[in-house]
């Protein structure tokens, strides 16, 4: 079940001729780094770009997760859900038509008075599924590694009632690798050994699953 949280910030807006519709966009929040593995706040800063290791779909689910903060200004919205592309990494045999799509998020309503810029947070949208993930992992034209990586856009927009409000996409950049963070570091062994990682709420995704430790090699 994902969690819907709301907030309201106050907005000076230009008025304007005409009947623009409201503007609904989406961000990338942070990736959960607490103890308690709980969402980013609403107010947080936007995530710029991710990590993902493919090799994680070996042991692990190996899906691709985020928390989303949606937005439009000086006007009520319903958001159903993001439609998903994705721009495939030159070198891989992946078609993309195969995996666009939409992420289904139940209903979102963004509702605020008059200016003020209605904001809400939408919990573990699947931004990339396991099935591609495994693909991805397989390709061996795409040539990602530990230190090798390729970049996949993922592409949201969020699905609105266009009469009502138009829908701005934004394209998030998620770096492949393969290894670089559900297997050990190799520097550990320069180190000393490596431990687990105690906060990792996501496996594969952004924080790595070890951490090197002083001792024993």
């Amino acid at each position: 079940m994902k969690r819907l949280i709301f907030s309201f910030l106050p907005v000076a807006l230009v008025l304007t001729a005409g009947c623009a519709r409201p503007q609904v966009s989406v961000e990338v929040l942070p990736p959960r780094m607490s103890v308690t593995c709980a969402a980013p706040d609403v107010s947080a800063a936007a995530f710029g770009r991710g990590l993902f290791d493919v090799g994680a779909t070996e042991d692990f689910h190996g899906a691709y997760l985020a928390d989303l903060r949606v937005s439009v200004p000086g006007a009520d919205a319903h958001v159903d859900g993001f439609a998903i592309s994705y721009g495939i990494p030159d070198g891989s045999s992946i078609d993309a038509a195969d995996y666009d799509g939409t992420a289904p998020t139940g209903d979102l309503l963004l509702v605020g008075e008059k200016e003020d810029v209605r904001v809400g947070v939408v919990e573990s949208v699947e931004l990339v599924p396991r099935g591609l993930a495994v693909k991805l992992a397989a390709d061996g034209g795409l040539g990602v590694d530990k230190i090798n990586y390729k970049t996949l856009g993922v592409t949201l927009t969020p699905l609105v009632d266009a009469e009502q409000a138009e829908a701005l996409p934004t394209t998030f950049g998620l770096d492949l690798c393969e290894g670089c963070l559900v297997e050990p570091p190799d520097l550990c062994s320069d180190v000393g050994t490596y431990a687990p990682n105690p906060v990792v709420c996501r496996v594969g995704q952004d924080v790595p699953l070890f951490l090197c430790a002083a001792g024993g090699a």
